[in-house]
């Protein structure tokens, strides 16, 4: 994880005309930046097959489950065709997937702030804010199905391998404050 926060204040200058000093001083720009790599997470079966009374259990994997940056896509993030349908695992055994072998997708998001403070008299400062979170609207994946289902046909069904949620989109907020 990479995150950065900045403020950056530009110089007061004594401008001689009045009304230049009030549009161009005051000035702030202040952000942060934010840079994740995807989480890592384990494959399960909705079912019992170990029969050990739980609800589910790790998934057998017989192949490598990670697919190219590059053969990735939202519905299929990784190699379903490397699990066993619960139906073909071995009964009253766990499976042999590890713990935590997939990595989910990445974040990332840059939150800006741009403030204006106006000068009203000695000792009171209003304060004009526009911000925004997730300024360049990058979508962020943030879930994978990573339960086994596959339908008669062997496919992957019910979104398995599916990327399942997202984080929000670009969010805009206007704000006034009196400094007093």
């Amino acid at each position: 994880m990479f995150r950065m926060s900045y403020v950056w204040v530009l110089p007061e200058r004594s401008w001689s005309l009045r009304p230049a000093r009030w549009v161009l001083s005051g000035w702030q720009l202040s952000g942060v930046t934010s840079y994740q790599s995807g989480a890592p997470t384990s494959v399960t079966v909705p079912v019992d097959v170990a029969k050990i009374g739980a609800g589910s259990s790790r998934a057998t994997v017989t192949a490598d489950p990670a697919l190219p940056a590059d053969a990735r896509t939202l519905s299929r993030w990784f190699n379903t065709e490397a699990f066993l349908p619960p139906a073909q695992m071995t009964q009253g055994r766990f499976g042999n997937s590890g713990r935590n072998i997939l990595i989910g997708p990445a974040f990332s998001q840059w939150d800006v702030t741009i403030a204006k403070y106006f000068n009203i008299r000695e000792g009171r400062r209003l304060q004009f804010r526009a911000e925004s979170f997730n300024v360049l609207n990058h979508p962020s994946f943030t879930g994978l199905n990573t339960t086994v289902r596959f339908d008669s046909a062997g496919k992957p069904t019910q979104g398995f391998g599916a990327v399942t949620a997202a984080g929000i989109g670009r969010v805009l907020e206007f704000g006034a404050k009196l400094n007093f």
